[in-house]
């Protein structure tokens, strides 16, 4: 590491704090493989050196500070099973906690839509499915894979096309990438699981009542597992975590479900009473939002300096 990257954490590590996200990391299953991965060495490189910086915490912890500045959390979306398989051992080794967010439908083996999306877009089918849609709205002229989950068309309307496409073309979407067994799911004391939503789906192109179903159903299944509650985290880690992916009936839900946070996933370093409150229709109103940033193959400083960058930029828009 550079002089440069060593005063890059410390000037970062002042202002804020570093929220890390990762989906799929290990062993590269093909569904994903360089779209959301990163191997299970980058994700240790990553964590050592950020402890150099920060002092990781759970991101619970984190959620309750008034002022996170030099702390550091870890988190994964989805559920894959390679980072349940191979990052606990990196976690323990390093003693540092993590927090898995899952999307309790899969437990019950359903397969999400962006699953049978990645499916059929493996396949070479994407210009036929799309000939076959009516009704879906591509307000910025995207490819499918990114105009499918505009939270201007109904994440319900579009999981229902993707499950006509596929029986009429004799295809089961899903593998064995995700763990959908939650007796799979490791029980450990570094290790927490958290609400991504039931099935991932475009909270803010659902109806308010569905939007309080899919988020209250999470909790339930998650309940269920029989984890103490410790391990149970009570941040909701927002689906896609745009701005555009919330609004003011997902941040009424996660207060009525008291949930007190939610994790956005912007590549922002992260200030309690900063960036996420106020932000998006309806932010705020006693939901605090958590910014996460994703590194892949960077370093965590290059990562970390964009976030610091971006977080400063938003600060002077």
């Amino acid at each position: 590491m550079t002089v440069d990257d060593s005063a890059a954490l410390r000037d970062a590590a002042r202002r804020g704090a570093v929220v890390l996200v990762y989906h799929s990391a290990g062993a590269a299953p093909a569904a994903v493989a360089g779209l959301h991965h990163v191997s299970a060495a980058t994700v240790r490189a990553h964590l050592e050196t950020a402890a150099r910086y920060f002092d990781f915490v759970t991101v619970d912890a984190l959620a309750e500070m008034a002022d996170a500045g030099g702390k550091a959390a870890l988190t994964f979306d989805d559920g894959f099973r390679n980072v349940l398989e191979e990052t606990v051992e990196t976690v323990e080794s390093l003693r540092i906690p993590m927090t898995c967010y899952v999307n309790p439908a899969v437990l019950d083996g359903a397969v999400l839509w962006r699953e049978k999306v990645r499916c059929i877009e493996a396949r070479g089918w994407t210009s036929e499915l799309e000939n076959g849609l009516r009704g879906l709205k591509n307000p910025e002229r995207k490819s499918f894979y990114r105009y499918s989950k505009h939270p201007a068309n109904d994440s319900r309307m579009v999981d229902a096309a993707l499950d006509d496409f596929l029986r009429r073309r004799g295809v089961q979407a899903g593998g064995d990438d995700l763990v959908r067994d939650d007796k799979k799911l490791p029980r450990h004391p570094l290790v927490a699981y958290g609400n991504h939503s039931q099935r991932h789906y475009v909270l803010a192109s659902l109806p308010a009542a569905v939007q309080y179903a899919e988020i209250a159903e999470g909790a339930k299944r998650l309940a269920r597992i029989g984890l103490p509650e410790a391990r149970l985290s009570r941040v909701f880690s927002m689906p896609f975590g745009a701005a555009m992916d919330y609004n003011r009936a997902t941040v009424g839900a996660l207060r009525q479900l008291g949930y007190r946070a939610a994790l956005l996933s912007r590549q922002r370093l992260h200030r309690r009473g900063g960036e996420g409150e106020g932000e998006g229709e309806g932010g705020g109103e006693g939901v605090t939002f958590i910014e996460r940033i994703m590194p892949r193959t960077e370093t965590i400083a290059e990562a970390v300096t964009l976030a610091d960058k971006n977080r400063q930029r938003k600060n002077h828009d």
